[in-house]
């Protein structure tokens, strides 16, 4: 039997650590999670850190909801529900929406956050969640605001994501986590080695046809803190932009024709 040695490039070895690192990440979490459950411990629970550990992306929210009255606020990807409690405790008057795909993160999350009413977490995927959505009576005359996390596994419902809500809202903020910053690489994001990242290119043709603009953090990555995720912000409506233009804490980014 014959073996070959498989060479490995520095930027398949680079994009295989990110990964590593990030599920070592989860799994710790998941282990401080299940303990805190058991002994009931939601005190302890409250100390995970919240958008990642990132103080830069706190400031933009909270920029956010100083500036705009948000009548929804819709999570995909709930994980543990940190960020879940977050917006929860940050919108005590807005109901909260969450959809969490794998079933156990589901049942930690619901478990978690039982005791919040304006709090709803649903076992779904995240595109089945914007659907609900949309089905609320009313929908479409409510200022909605979505933060779309659930670009874990091989299957990439971003675009699909986005799609949706521009089919549905005139006018919406949408933060994505885990993007590409334009020359900043020191903000880390999502790139799954099949062609497909989280970045300009892929958002580009959905964003271009649905005439919405994109915003990006003002803070330089040197800056920020925790897991140091990029993220990007994208928007329509009238009276939005303009808030969000005189906004510290983003840039807009000059639109590229695809």
């Amino acid at each position: 039997m014959i073996f070959k040695r498989k060479f490995v490039g520095i930027e398949e070895f680079s994009n295989l650590e990110q990964k590593y690192s990030k599920l070592q990440r989860r799994l710790f979490v998941v282990e401080q999670a299940v303990e805190a459950l058991l002994e009931r411990d939601t005190s302890y629970l409250s100390k995970f850190p919240v958008f990642n550990g990132q103080v830069e992306r706190r400031k933009i929210f909270e920029s956010l909801i100083e500036s705009l009255d948000f009548s929804v606020a819709v999570e995909t990807g709930t994980n543990w529900a940190n960020t879940t409690q977050y917006l929860a405790q940050s919108l005590m008057d807005v109901p909260v929406y969450s959809g969490e795909l794998v079933r156990k993160s589901f049942l930690i999350a619901r478990e978690r956050l039982k005791g919040f009413a304006n709090v709803t977490i649903l076992n779904c995927d995240s595109r089945d969640l914007i659907r609900t959505i949309i089905a609320r009576p009313n929908s479409k005359q409510e200022l909605p605001f979505f933060y779309l996390d659930a670009h874990w596994y091989d299957d990439l419902p971003l675009e699909e994501e986005i799609d949706l809500i521009c089919e549905n809202w005139e006018s919406f903020v949408i933060m994505v986590d885990d993007f590409k910053v334009p020359h900043d690489a020191g903000y880390g994001w999502d790139d799954y080695n099949n062609g497909k990242k989280l970045d300009l290119d892929y958002i580009g043709p959905v964003t271009s046809r649905h005439n919405v603009h994109i915003f990006f953090p003002s803070a330089k990555s040197e800056q920020e803190t925790g897991a140091k995720r990029g993220s990007v912000v994208i928007a329509r409506g009238d009276g939005i932009l303009e808030k969000l233009r005189r906004n510290n804490q983003l840039s807009e980014y000059l639109k590229v024709e695809y």
